[in-house]
């Protein structure tokens, strides 16, 4: 047996450890696809903001939201969230997940009814990683 540690291992490596990982927990889970989507805004032909969201179950799973600095403070962040929401809870959804760090939005999702349900702390050095759910019911 040969061990190896690479280095920023390319997609291929990583792709082909993450699907067999996947396919063996397909065998248990009552699920079998997770759908990912995307919600944008634009002004003018320019994005202004977006979410990158999986359906998972009875799951949303908010896995990459992003506001430009040039729009913020004027309501995109919560229509995004809502719609995004709106369109999970309409499919099924009951709860909503996402993670966020120390200087990012936590403020923000506990505003919108996040609860945070774990924090890294020291993550990774200095900041931490706080993990918030949402009941979508």
């Amino acid at each position: 047996m040969e061990f190896k540690i690479i280095e920023n291992p390319d997609v291929v490596a990583v792709n082909e450890i993450r699907d067999r990982l996947r396919a063996y927990n397909k065998e248990f889970w009552e699920e079998k696809t997770k759908v990912q989507y995307s919600l944008t805004a634009c002004e003018n032909e320019c994005l202004a903001g977006g979410i990158i969201f999986s359906l998972f179950g009875q799951w949303l799973e908010i896995e990459f939201f992003w506001v430009d600095q040039e729009f913020r403070f004027r309501g995109i962040g919560s229509e995004l969230l809502r719609k995004t929401e709106a369109f999970a809870k309409d499919n099924g959804c009951k709860t909503s997940v996402v993670n966020t760090m120390s200087f990012q939005a936590k403020p923000f999702y506990e505003k919108h009814g996040y609860t945070v349900k774990y924090t890294q702390n020291n993550y990774p050095k200095t900041s931490s990683r706080y993990y918030l759910e949402k009941s979508l019911e």
